[in-house]
């Protein structure tokens, strides 16, 4: 059986937020880190582009959101 793997690569958005960490099929899946640039930043886990389970927000206040994401 054919295993695919995901890339890993970091990606910088026109609006100038940053995704650094896994792809697959040109979606962020997989683990990686969202810093907008407001300095809130997502760090965990990613499925089909959306922020999909164990994850962090911080928001740019400093208020933190640890949990599931869904």
């Amino acid at each position: 059986m054919l295993e695919m793997k995901n890339e890993v690569r970091k990606y910088t958005y026109k609006s100038g937020a940053i995704y650094s960490g896994e792809w697959w099929g040109g979606f962020r899946h997989g683990v990686g880190r969202m810093k907008w640039q407001d300095g809130a930043t997502y760090d965990g886990e990613w499925q089909h582009g959306k922020a999909h389970g164990i994850g962090r927000f911080k928001h740019s206040n400093g208020d933190v959101f640890l949990g599931l994401w869904d």
